[in-house]
């Protein structure tokens, strides 16, 4: 019972000091957690697969969640880079998430935790061409959430990712569904970069699924979103897209004339794949606008640079766009050439047997026939990225 004697501030600020002096004691165990963190992640980045997971397996229980979190960091840092590198990190982060014990489930503990490392295996997976791993993932990580009562924006950026996947699957309506649902999320917090992220992917996922105006007002909305924020790389990507369902529209001359716009910005701010991408479009407009050849020239080099990106499948798709363009030019030398080299690609990649002899056929069509064979091919080549194979 306090002393009535002594005066009640006195009483108040020892309080205050006790409040205060713990939280410091916290925040300083959040600082040395991250510290510990981080140069053990540090340690594990150059080391083998085994020596990676001894380093791991002799981390001490209250230091796992700062190092699954630094590890999914880390992951996130270079999936698109790397994937098959993240994929291990991503890994990592996962076995560390579910080493965390009943006695480090303070706060959101081990559930939000795990979940979170599960949502980045899972987009790791898609990017490598595991969609039926992802999905277990994603399905697991949103259990998770629901479980434990994970943050808003952890389950937001979880929805647009599983956007992603259903794309990957051409499920647009599920996908148009998960990515407005993120976007609401985003809105109602005030987080304006996940909105623009998630207004850029909902505008073009309804092209996708063919609703080419809706799309293109969605990005507009998005392009005065990236104008008010002043970033030059939202700019970029929402431009991108916009010549996108553009060309998707059938009007090339507008694409090219974004495209024109997008290739300043990309110039200053964009990256090797935000330039690739850019030329994969460029080819493709000057395709729908006749000039075969110009596309022909953009096509052969953008192949040569994917397979230099270690990115097998953009190398294959990309190769069947040239084949259509030599079919178109009646280059059948070449065509039959770049034939034999994508079919020995298709084998790497896994895909079907009747899919590499349609390629035998494609040399032997005329243009007409060669679109219909080379939309086949499109769809063979999604078809074993979506089973995984390497």
């Amino acid at each position: 019972m306090p002393d009535r004697n002594e005066p009640p501030g006195d009483a108040l600020a020892e309080v205050l000091d006790r409040m205060i002096g713990s939280g410091r004691a916290a925040a300083g165990e959040v600082a040395r957690a991250r510290g510990y963190a981080q140069r053990l992640v540090k340690r594990l980045l150059p080391r083998s697969a085994s020596q990676r997971r001894l380093l791991l397996a002799n981390v001490p229980g209250e230091m796992l969640q700062a190092v699954s979190r630094r590890l999914r960091d880390e992951a996130r840092a270079r999936r698109h880079a790397k994937p098959r590198e993240t994929l291990q990190l991503a890994e990592l982060a996962v076995a560390a998430a579910e080493r965390i014990g009943p006695e480090n489930e303070e706060e959101d503990g081990r559930g939000v935790t795990l979940a979170e490392a599960l949502t980045e295996r899972g987009n790791t997976r898609r990017l490598v061409g595991d969609l039926a791993g992802a999905e277990r993932d994603f399905a697991e990580a949103r259990r998770l959430l629901s479980e434990h009562g994970g943050d808003a924006l952890a389950e937001a950026e979880l929805l647009s990712l599983q956007a992603c996947l259903a794309r990957d699957r051409r499920h647009f309506a599920e996908a148009i569904d998960l990515a407005d649902e993120a976007c609401s999320i985003y809105a109602f917090y005030g987080q304006v970069t996940g909105a623009l992220s998630s207004l850029i992917q909902l505008g073009t996922l309804h092209g996708y699924a063919g609703r080419h105006d809706e799309g293109i007002d969605i990005l507009g909305g998005a392009l005065e979103l990236a104008v008010d924020l002043g970033d030059s790389k939202d700019l970029l990507h929402v431009a991108n897209n916009i010549a996108f369902l553009l060309a998707e529209a059938g009007l090339a001359a507008d694409a090219a004339a974004v495209v024109d716009r997008a290739r300043e910005l990309c110039d200053e701010v964009g990256t090797r794949r935000d330039g690739l991408r850019l030329d994969w479009l460029s080819a493709r407009i000057r395709a729908d606008l006749g000039h075969h050849s110009a596309a022909a020239i953009i096509l052969a080099d953008l192949r040569a640079a994917y397979g230099d990106e270690g990115m097998p499948h953009e190398a294959a798709l990309v190769s069947l766009e040239l084949a259509l363009a030599y079919a178109r030019l009646g280059r059948r030398v070449e065509l039959r050439h770049l034939a034999e080299e994508t079919a020995d690609a298709f084998r790497l990649l896994g895909v079907e047997r009747e899919a590499i002899g349609a390629l035998a056929l494609l040399v032997r069509a005329d243009a007409e026939e060669a679109a219909e064979l080379a939309a086949r091919l499109v769809a063979a080549v999604r078809r074993a990225r979506s089973r995984g194979e390497p």
